[in-house]
């Protein structure tokens, strides 16, 4: 069960970082779009500080 609870995390980890860096680039190239880009942005970097600290303080 621990083994799942890894590879999960680690998906959910590496899939948010691909959101936020995707989300990141488009809100730089197309600024007039910025409203839209931002909440995905903020989600994106909500997704990460969660999952950082579900790893950081060993809850899985």
């Amino acid at each position: 069960m621990a083994v799942f609870h890894k590879r999960y995390w680690r998906f959910l980890r590496r899939a948010s970082y691909r959101l936020f860096s995707e989300a990141l680039a488009e809100a730089l190239l197309n600024p007039g779009e910025s409203p839209k880009m931002i909440m995905f942005v903020g989600i994106g970097v909500a997704l990460m500080g969660l999952i950082q600290i579900a790893f950081g303080l060993d809850l899985f």
